[in-house]
């Protein structure tokens, strides 16, 4: 699910992948009309802060700079504006292209203890107000995506413009501004993103930032990466977690989870693996390079999170006597593909298949991507794209998947949207349509967020959630306020009962399947 660099990492109900063939890690919240959705910490892309006490943190102000040394607590400062340069998120297109498929909440959510270096707490009040706002609109200028820019969205990262704003000459005015203490400067940052016209951008304070931490699909904080050699921690463990107060560090080297050895397997698989009931243990074996070489270190431990499982099902009869699997999908999370992957195994032999999304507010975009690469790669042909990602230099790129398991092939689907249907559950929906695999039904259009945000955390335990990136569908239709438009324009209301009744023609649908993949 899940991530970035010396940050990194995603999460929807907001997280954020890869080219030819590439695998896209988040697609954040949907915040539905006035904010009402909740933000979508499934699908998002999240930026890991630095950790104290493991590396230097490279300062810089708007009047002087220096490195400053965080091991052994050296806090020595000047008296400058200070903001802490954290190693910035590979932008969405090259992540794609590097991640095995960022699992936010598949992976789980990582918020560590900020690397920017604390402002003097006596002396100047105001230099550490004005070093909060200062880092959060470095943020922005380093990964917001203007949409509103008529040429192009490149154009507005050259020229450090956001919706007709010069950051840095607002920088400069902002300079002067009276913050008396930190609700001011909240105000002040709240404000200055306003200045972007995106509803997505937002500012979330330490209280509810903290929130987003509960998204840690593996129950025991760990985010599992991949590289040539194999499996291994891509991140430190999440603070207060199992394993971090087991020991088990980043760059360890997955060997085995409860005896399974990971060679051959995806970060997908061990994550899957490392899910359990809450209150229960897993044994898992890495490989640690070490001063006197490589050695193996075991640990076991607790799962303090378990991963409810999104899906629903059950199968119904149709009018001529036809088996019908229906399969009801309430959000994306670490256990979604899982969940259809059961319920298809559970209900086959099927003659016809229907997916409902109706009211799915989104989640993790990995766990969308999942499920639509299982119902449409076949082997022996080229991986489809599943979903089209442009980045904030204007750069458009496909996202294929290769599956490791595929499920029901043959079986006419029915994808049942309304205008609830939002983020991830677009992105699997207009990519099951778009690749012939589905026919979508509902009276009207899908709710429209086809942006991908980033979540980035702050110094003082606050942060931002910011759009970086958007996608469009394979046929590379719009989906940012436009929406899935359905194939048959239905109200479906109680499924048995369009069933039995013959409200839904499921005949119809596997004749357009037909002419579609003709076509």
């Amino acid at each position: 699910m899940g991530r970035w660099r010396e940050t990194r990492m995603a999460l929807s109900p907001c997280s954020s992948s890869s080219a030819s063939p590439r695998s896209l890690s988040p697609s954040c919240s949907a915040s539905s009309r006035a904010a009402a959705f909740p933000s979508d910490p499934l699908s998002c892309f999240v930026s890991l802060p630095l950790k104290f006490g493991q590396v230097s943190a490279q300062c810089r102000t708007s009047r002087c700079s220096r490195t400053m040394k965080t091991r052994g607590g050296n806090k020595t400062t000047r008296r400058c504006l200070i903001t802490c340069k954290q190693q910035a998120p590979v932008d969405a297109m090259r992540f794609l292209q590097r991640a095995p498929l960022m699992l936010l909440l598949a992976f789980s959510m990582y918020l560590f203890n900020p690397a920017v270096a604390p402002a003097e707490e006596s002396k100047d009040m105001k230099d550490a107000e004005h070093a909060l706002l200062f880092e959060a609109m470095d943020v922005v200028d380093r990964h917001f995506i203007d949409l509103s820019n008529k040429e192009g969205v490149a154009r507005s990262s050259e020229l450090h413009e956001y919706n007709s704003v010069s950051w840095e000459g607002l920088k400069k005015e902002l300079e002067e501004k009276k913050l008396e203490n930190r609700k001011e400067t909240y105000k002040e940052i709240k404000k200055v993103l306003k200045k972007l016209g995106d509803r997505y951008t937002r500012f979330l304070p330490p209280s509810e930032f903290v929130k987003l931490t509960k998204y840690d699909a593996t129950g025991v904080g760990l985010a599992v990466n991949q590289d040539e050699q194999g499996l291994l921690i891509g991140y430190p463990p999440l603070a207060g977690s199992t394993a971090a107060d087991a020991g088990v560090q980043k760059g360890d080297r997955l060997v085995s989870i409860d005896g399974v050895a990971m060679k051959g397997l995806t970060p997908f698989d061990a994550t899957e693996m490392l899910q359990g009931v809450k209150g229960s243990k897993v044994s898992i074996e890495v490989e640690r390079k070490t001063n006197e070489g490589q050695k193996i270190v075991s640990f076991e431990l607790e799962r303090k999170i378990s991963v409810e499982n999104p899906v629903s099902s059950t199968i119904f009869e149709s009018q001529d006597g036809k088996k019908v699997g229906y399969i009801k999908l309430k959000e994306f999370n670490g256990a979604s593909r899982r969940g259809v992957e059961d319920a298809i195994k559970s209900m086959e032999p099927l003659d016809d298949i229907i997916l409902d999304l109706r009211g799915n507010l989104g989640g993790v975009l990995e766990g969308s991507l999942q499920i639509a690469a299982a119902f449409v790669d076949e082997d022996g042909k080229p991986l489809p794209t599943l979903v089209n990602v442009i980045d904030r230099k204007g750069k458009e790129e496909p996202v294929t998947l290769k599956s490791r398991e595929t499920w029901d092939l043959k079986s006419p689907m029915l994808v049942l949207v309304d205008d609830k249907s939002a983020s991830a559950s677009e992105v699997l929906a207009g990519s099951l349509k778009d690749n012939c695999r589905a026919v979508v039904v509902g009276n009207t259009h899908s709710y429209g967020k086809g942006l991908i945000q980033g979540v980035y955390p702050l110094s003082d335990g606050s942060g931002l959630i910011v759009t970086v990136a958007k996608y469009l569908t394979p046929k590379h239709q719009e989906i940012n306020g436009v929406g899935i438009v359905p194939d048959v324009k239905q109200k479906v209301g109680d499924v048995k009962k369009a069933i039995k009744n013959g409200k839904l023609n499921l005949d119809a649908a596997a004749e357009s399947l037909k002419i579609c993949k003709a076509s």
